[in-house]
């Protein structure tokens, strides 16, 4: 494993190897990260939306870049990045929108009753918000140039994505007053994720 601007990668991997295997090579494995918002985001490019400026995958992907430049990556703190459209991105994989902010998304909660939403509810990889993910981690891989690894996105498939199809405070009405309808949307948002 390589990382051109953490050339001891694979001595920090050998730490986090023995830690998982309960023992110890010279010390245990240390990893911490901060979290900087401040890094500035160019209005100059013409997005019409927060969406839009989301869903480019090309400026999400150099953002990062340019936000490790020239950082050290300390002991096993590792760059890398994260595609992500939002928490409730899984919700959205069947076909519920999510509104953008500056810094997060949520999902627009449906209101519709819990059968006619189960009638909608359908996994699709065709799905605007799936595709977008995969586009933007195609590019993160090609664009790495061993600069960095590439994760996956913030997935929150059971129970969260319940609340997002739904509304946490309208799904605990929905645990009392539809507890059949609860368990089949918990089923879809677990079974599908497995497969």
């Amino acid at each position: 494993m390589y990382l051109n601007n953490k050339p001891e990668a694979g001595k920090a991997f050998e730490r986090i190897d023995a830690w998982l295997a309960h023992e110890i090579i010279d010390r245990v494995p240390v990893q911490f990260h901060r979290h900087d918002m401040s890094l500035k985001i160019d209005k100059s490019l013409g997005w019409d939306s927060l969406k839009e400026r989301w869903f480019d995958s090309e400026y999400q992907v150099t953002r990062y870049i340019d936000s490790i430049e020239g950082r050290s990556f300390l002991a096993e703190s590792f760059p890398v990045f994260w595609p992500n459209l939002g928490p409730d991105v899984f919700a959205a994989f069947y076909g519920i929108e999510l509104r953008y902010t500056e810094d997060s998304s949520y999902a627009i909660h449906s209101k519709e009753p819990i059968p006619d939403l189960i009638d909608r509810l359908v996994f699709s990889k065709e799905n605007g918000y799936f595709k977008k993910l995969e586009e933007m981690t195609k590019l993160a891989l090609e664009m790495s140039e061993e600069r960095y690894f590439v994760g996956y996105s913030d997935f929150q498939p059971g129970f969260g994505a319940v609340a997002a199809w739904r509304n946490p405070e309208s799904l605990c009405l929905d645990i009392i007053m539809e507890p059949d309808g609860v368990k089949q949307m918990l089923e879809i948002a677990t079974l599908d994720s497995i497969h």
